[in-house]
């Protein structure tokens, strides 16, 4: 059987424990049953640790974007941020991205900001638009 996996992140350094993500990608996923998969970043450090590793493997691609979570941490406003992620869809043949994403809401934790995930998703899925790209969407409690 062939699986397509549409949703890791495989940056993430909890795969440490697990010997790297080389070590998983290599023995564990790409060896066997899954040909293809999405590396999904989640912020503008992580789009680009998903490129990395996308240009390593043939059968992995990137998508690119800022997570609910992960803008907690940045300005208020995503114009100082959506220059970076639109500067990586630029390239998006060569870095070999296949969406934007992961974007959206998560009310889930306490101390979220509804209106300034509001901002973020809104101006991600109008730089989506605007380059005719799929999303992946997250949505949590929300």
């Amino acid at each position: 059987m062939k699986l397509f996996d549409s949703h890791a992140h495989y940056f993430d350094s909890r795969l440490e424990g697990l010997g790297g993500a080389d070590k998983v990608l290599s023995e564990d996923v790409f060896a066997k049953e899954v040909k293809r998969l999405i590396n999904v970043g989640t912020s503008y450090k992580s789009s680009l640790l998903a490129i990395e590793q996308a240009k390593k493997y043939d059968g992995m691609y990137a998508a690119v974007g800022i997570h609910p979570e992960d803008a907690r941490e940045l300005d208020d406003m995503p114009d100082k941020e959506l220059p970076l992620i639109r500067s990586l869809l630029e390239n998006k043949e060569k870095n070999k991205i296949v969406a934007i994403g992961e974007i959206g809401y998560d009310y889930h934790y306490e101390g979220h900001d509804k209106e300034k995930q509001a901002r973020y998703f809104e101006a991600q899925m109008k730089l989506a638009e605007e380059l005719s790209m799929p999303v992946i969407i997250h949505d949590r409690e929300a």
